[in-house]
């Protein structure tokens, strides 16, 4: 069946290049058709080189490849006919500013020029590789290609959703097997926030894509080239969204202690790292500073937005401090709810069912969360010290998201409480263990619901 499956869709890969390669050689739509081809070309050889020569493993990373990006792809085509009838963006408008700055570079006569004009500009500073990324790929489409639009830089940010996907696999496979691996990254793939978030011209799905690689990359056998690697991601992380680049932090530092704390060189490691925070410390008290000051005026703009409503954002915010912030917390990991929420503000059918997906990402994370709740509960005793430490971490950052909590700014960490979720649910949890569990939680969400209706409506 799986070979079957795997001939079918090599047949289909095969397909799609000559069909790319055909439009290529017409010069019809030029810059899909090399978008396309660079894409696939890189996603195989890097499935290539993580399947470890392994032909199932490459295998599964390459139906990953194919089945997630195909899907975002289509997705994104979805959303691209709702922004061009709308003439506009009308969800995320901050998709605006992120084209238009992409785009500016067209206007000077070499690429060099134009990103200079992006990376001077402070208002820019905050998000400096996204700037450079989508503005080289915009500069080369309309000098040397057929132009660059929205659709292709939505092409883009999905290639990031699908290697998340990917790179995940690789981290589910220290704890378990192919099969299971490749279940429950089908699953995170279809269901969650990488789904959801897969079209939109946001930096969240590239936080979430290092994140990714960081949290995989830690679980590693050490060598210093993985060392160097972590910083330039974290120089890479820094300049997508510092808040983001100094908890990014975290990672190498895991690596550091779980991994590195038995290699022959590990007081030349110290040593390295010492150099390294006295070097940074300045650019690090910086981001701490520059950290603080958004998440005041994070927390200051969304008191003042609820403080006139009476939801229970507005009731949340009036809980002494402590209490508020697991409260927020709590409360991040169910939404949006109801899962239907938002849908009578849509005004196109493109808009409903964009709700209802990120809706399904909301109710199926918010049972990854009940399961792993309970399951850390009844097992925490028995965790590798890595995932143990990273389930630490996850808590910390949702808990210092709080003054601003959107699933955008802490979706980047929950591919760390999914593999523990995917843990758990293989080595702990029994068949009969999971369908009560299911049932539970099944119980508890119509409850909710049922609470929610009588509050709003009676």
């Amino acid at each position: 069946m799986i070979n079957t499956s795997f001939e079918k869709i090599r047949n289909l890969s095969l397909f799609l290049f000559a069909a790319l390669i055909l439009v290529f050689l017409t010069g019809t739509h030029l810059s899909f058709s090399v978008f396309f081809l660079v894409f696939y070309s890189f996603g195989i050889l890097t499935c290539l080189h993580f399947s470890d020569t392994k032909i199932t493993e490459f295998k599964n990373l390459l139906f990953i490849l194919i089945c997630t990006s195909s899907t975002y792809f289509i997705y994104s085509l979805f959303l691209y006919i709702d922004y061009k009838n709308q003439g506009g963006f009308s969800t995320f408008p901050d998709q605006n500013y992120f084209y238009n700055v992409a785009n500016s570079t067209k206007e000077f006569s070499t690429l060099i020029d134009g990103l200079k004009s992006i990376t001077s500009q402070r208002i820019h500073s905050e998000s400096y590789a996204v700037h450079i990324l989508s503005g080289t790929i915009a500069y080369f489409s309309e000098k040397h290609l057929s132009g660059n639009s929205v659709l292709l830089q939505s092409f883009v940010v999905a290639c990031f959703a699908t290697f998340t996907n990917i790179f995940l696999y690789k981290t589910l496979r220290f704890y378990v097997d192919k099969k299971a691996a490749l279940t429950y990254t089908l699953l995170f793939a279809f269901l969650s926030v990488n789904f959801a978030y897969s079209p939109w011209l946001l930096r969240d799905i590239h936080v979430l894509f290092f994140y990714t690689l960081g949290f995989y990359l830690a679980h590693k056998r050490f060598r210093l080239t993985t060392l160097l690697l972590f910083l330039v991601l974290q120089l890479i992380v820094v300049n997508l969204r510092p808040v983001s680049g100094l908890a990014f932090t975290f990672f190498p530092l895991l690596y550091i202690y779980t991994k590195g704390s038995k290699h022959k060189y590990k007081y030349l490691i110290y040593v390295l790292l010492a150099l390294f925070v006295l070097l940074f410390s300045i650019k690090f008290f910086s981001l701490i500073n520059s950290a603080t000051n958004k998440l005041i005026n994070y927390q200051t703009f969304t008191e003042n937005t609820l403080s006139s409503s009476d939801g229970i954002g507005a009731s949340l915010l009036k809980l002494p401090i402590g209490l508020k912030q697991i409260a927020i917390a709590t409360v991040s990991q169910i939404q949006p709810f109801p899962f239907w929420g938002g849908i009578e503000s849509a005004e196109t059918l493109f808009e409903c069912i964009s709700t209802l997906i990120f809706g399904a990402a909301g109710v199926f994370w918010f049972y990854v969360i009940f399961v792993s709740v309970i399951s850390f509960i009844k097992n925490k005793n028995n965790l590798p010290t890595i995932l143990f430490l990273a389930l630490v971490f996850f808590c910390v950052f949702i808990l210092g998201n709080t003054s601003n909590m959107h699933s955008r700014r802490i979706m980047a960490v929950y591919p760390i409480a999914y593999t523990f979720f995917v843990y758990s649910q293989i080595h702990y949890n029994t068949v009969s263990s999971k369908k009560k569990t299911m049932k539970l939680f099944a119980v508890f969400y119509v409850f909710l619901l049922v609470l929610y209706i009588a509050f709003k409506y009676l």
